[in-house]
């Protein structure tokens, strides 16, 4: 059951009389400090003698401080809709996504940080994976399809190539000049493959699950694609695999790659802000930030592993319309809060960094950084950035989603079943944020 609160007020021989009914239910409750104030409001409210002339009594708490499922599934919808097409960084999908974010922030009554609007813009490098192939050449030709076989690893660059043999897991001092090597996709780094092309090793073939994941970087001189395993025995046979050893094939294989390079992309974070209400710590700064970015999309295709549905910045939506509403209430918000919806979480946390490097606030003033995110991604956690640049943390655990293990089309695992697990957990997530930030608003 979901949590609501209601409020009448009637008056009856010149007394008011305050009547205040919360069902209280798991997906929200008020921290300790906004219950307090609240029932010191509903005792004053109760208590007070109504004036001689007649007026109408506002209640102490609004009617619509509790978790609405219907706000929950209307965002989840949307950000995994056709219209975004996956919402990776820098694309018009993204901006789709933002734009959507900015709308609603704003009808909830926060205000815009930067130039009196709720995007802000910031430069990073993307490489965009869009499409991959790989033909077989024997008496039938095999074709292996871009999306559902093979597809370009985000760090590559377009080429296209031909070889018949395949050098399986060689040490990073090998000599695999001229050489196409194969790997298992647990053990690839960015910094094996870009030393494997500084060799000038001609391809290399990741055996993994696929995903369209862009990087911030493409590797000079790299040709790379993730082809799933069951399409790489077409190739080499489990059996016959041996490490560090080069495998001959009894077949000419063509090998073709193509991405897309932006050295200065335009990306953008979503920004909203609900000003504090006390005199002596409203000018100090609680950031509450979720990720709005996912894989993307090549083409038509959207693939996913359920990791990237967007539930934490679903739940970061309801959880600032509530406290937006709250504050206007019974202002439990001491600190202003600043709302943060990022990009680049792929991107080794382009968006949070940009954030860190250009805060819209007195970076002295900055208190605390507050991590609604789903879980972690990138080269570099989170958590690490925000310490190193000299700021407190906290992250907000109450969302745990499983994922399916590989990646499918979004079409696939988006299904009643996974969008009403999503639900509740953006719910739990909606109520551990707003407790959350309530707390670290009023810690002195």
């Amino acid at each position: 059951m979901i949590a609501s609160a209601k409020a009448n007020s009637t008056q009856s021989n010149g007394r008011a009389a305050t009547v205040c009914c919360w069902i209280h239910a798991p997906f929200f409750s008020i921290g300790s400090a906004a219950a307090l104030v609240v029932a010191v409001i509903f005792m004053v409210s109760a208590c007070a003698q109504q004036p001689r002339r007649s007026t109408t009594v506002r209640s102490p708490v609004p009617a619509d401080t509790s978790v609405r499922i219907y706000e929950l599934n209307d965002h989840l919808n949307f950000f995994n809709g056709s219209d975004v097409a996956g919402r990776a960084t820098g694309t018009r999908g993204f901006a789709q996504a933002a734009v959507y974010a900015s709308r609603r922030l704003a009808s909830f009554g926060l205000q815009p940080v930067v130039s009196g609007d709720f995007g802000s813009f910031y430069g990073t490098p993307l490489n965009f994976p869009r499409s991959a192939s790989i033909r077989i050449f024997t008496a039938d030709t095999l074709h292996l399809r871009s999306g559902e076989e093979v597809m370009a690893d985000g760090r590559s660059e377009s080429d296209s190539l031909t070889f018949s043999s395949i050098v399986w897991q060689p040490d990073l001092a090998a000599d695999v000049r001229g050489k196409v090597v194969g790997i298992h996709g647990a053990s690839v780094t960015s910094e094996a493959l870009r030393e494997w092309a500084s060799k000038g090793v001609r391809g290399v073939l990741i055996r993994s699950t696929l995903n369209i994941q862009p990087f911030g970087e493409q590797i000079e001189g790299l040709t790379a694609v993730r082809i799933r395993p069951e399409a790489f025995e077409y190739m080499i046979p489990a059996s016959r695999i041996e490490q560090g050893v080069e495998q001959y094939l009894p077949f000419t294989v063509e090998l073709r790659t193509r991405t897309e390079f932006a050295s200065n992309a335009s990306a953008m974070n979503v920004f909203g802000m609900v000003p504090g209400s006390d005199p002596n710590l409203r000018n100090e700064l609680v950031v509450v930030f979720a990720n709005l970015d996912g894989f993307g999309s090549a083409g038509e295709l959207q693939l996913t592993d359920g990791g990237d549905l967007a539930t934490s910045a679903v739940a970061f939506l309801e959880a600032a319309r509530i406290l937006a509403e709250l504050q206007r209430w019974s202002h439990p918000l001491k600190r202003t809060v600043l709302f943060a919806l990022v990009s680049g979480s792929f991107q080794r946390h382009a968006g949070l960094r940009a954030l860190l490097k250009h805060p819209p606030w007195a970076a002295h003033a900055i208190r605390v950084f507050i991590d609604a995110s789903e879980y972690d991604r990138g080269d570099d956690d989170s958590e690490q950035l925000i310490t190193d640049a000299g700021y407190a943390y906290t992250a907000v655990d109450a969302l745990s989603l499983r994922k399916s293990g590989v990646f499918q089309p979004r079409s696939e695992i988006f299904t009643p079943e996974w969008r009403r697990e999503a639900i509740v957990g953006a719910g739990r997530l909606a109520r551990a944020i707003v407790q959350a930030t309530i707390r670290e608003s009023e810690v002195r």
